[in-house]
């Protein structure tokens, strides 16, 4: 029997002439096999053999190394940014690629770039409800699943099953809840703000107020009933509102080279950053000397005094100008604080499944995608 939702599930067999065999439980997980071998005896169909211990879990059917994750463990765990995809950082021989990502154009769904085995991130495979969820150019998933539809999924690192032979890496397999007879949902929100953060000891200095910053996370579910026993369904929502200040140490000109460099005669007096600038000595180079591929042998100006005439109109027009002179030693770095940003997003990742119950032994099941999901 095929597209079992993970579930425990009473087995039920019964043929004329034998008496009736029953499983109390037996446990569906998300791409697995479940098998259950009935032993039927002769006798009448009115009488039956209960079997109240529980199906062996030994793998004889397949050789797949795999961590299995039921919804209270994908609830539970603690996933930086509620991110679905931080739970393939469970699994040994994974590591998280930093220091890039894709675009946020290209990936408003927040993939991560995690290698398994060793293997480049887009070997990785992604299946949700059965169907494939790899972006077949960038090798990232498409839809990043709200944690609270996740009903159950499955990391495997290695020894998978050739059906999934795209996959050279891992593979992360994931089923979605769905609506019952009793309507039931979820409701969740996450707040981090600069009222929590620790400081910066290198560049935020004590007593000083902290760059605004604030992270929102919202979101939950709902599912339930069209047609009892017949008709149901279920959906998500998940919200990100994301404002981040950062402090950053720079370099400010001091009253002295903010008045010379902008003068129209004269030279540009840089000889205050003589012996002050860190991993340097701070001496101007001509650039016009020297050789003009490798700046080797580049002719030093006398006193870091630069004729206003070989400086950049446009540089001296757009940039000067609205730098406002400090009373520090010229070179020495300032701590500048820097606006916040909003980065925002919404998340519908499957917003709406309805499942038919056809028959007492058929069942179909839709899912529709609203405006907006990708």
């Amino acid at each position: 029997m095929l597209h079992l939702i993970p579930d425990t599930y009473k087995v039920h067999i019964e043929a004329a002439g034998f008496k009736a065999f029953d499983v109390a439980s037996v446990l569906v997980q998300v791409d697995a096999q479940s098998q259950v071998n009935a032993q039927l005896q002769v006798g009448a169909v009115t009488q039956s053999v209960e079997v109240t211990g529980e199906v062996p879990q030994l793998k004889t059917d397949r050789a797949d190394v795999s961590l299995d994750f039921n919804s209270a463990y994908v609830n539970e765990l603690p996933l930086v940014n509620r991110n679905f995809q931080s739970l393939l950082l469970s699994a040994p021989g994974t590591q998280q690629l930093v220091g890039w990502n894709h675009a946020a154009t290209e990936n408003p769904q927040g993939s991560q770039q995690t290698f398994v085995q060793g293997q480049h991130f887009s070997g990785t495979g992604y299946e949700l409800d059965g169907t494939d969820n790899q972006d077949p150019i960038l090798g990232i998933i498409i839809i990043n699943p709200n944690l609270d539809s996740v009903e159950e999924a499955k990391i495997t690192v290695s020894n998978f099953d050739a059906e999934f032979g795209k996959s050279i890496a891992g593979l992360m397999v994931a089923s979605t809840k769905s609506g019952t007879n009793e309507l039931h949902g979820s409701a969740f929100w996450f707040r981090n703000s600069d009222a929590t953060q620790a400081r910066n000891p290198f560049n935020q200095a004590p007593n000083v107020p902290l760059p605004h910053s604030k992270w929102n996370q919202f979101g939950g579910s709902v599912g339930g009933p069209v047609i009892k026993n017949k008709l149901f369904f279920f959906g998500d929502y998940q919200g990100t509102r994301q404002a981040n200040g950062v402090t950053n140490n720079i370099s400010i000109p001091d009253a002295k080279v903010l008045s010379t460099c902008t003068a129209s005669t004269g030279n540009c007096d840089l000889s205050d950053y003589l012996g002050h600038v860190a991993g340097g000595n701070g001496q101007v180079y001509d650039p016009a000397t020297g050789d003009p591929h490798t700046g080797a042998n580049r002719t030093p100006f006398a006193g870091n005094l630069i004729p206003v005439s070989r400086l950049s109109p446009a540089a001296v027009s757009l940039g000067i100008p609205t730098l406002t002179a400090h009373n520090s030693t010229a070179g020495a770095a300032v701590a500048i604080r820097v606006l916040p940003h909003c980065r925002c997003g919404d998340g519908l990742h499957r917003p709406l499944r309805a499942r038919r119950r056809l028959s007492d032994r058929r069942r179909g099941e839709l899912g529709v995608p609203l405006p907006g999901e990708t």
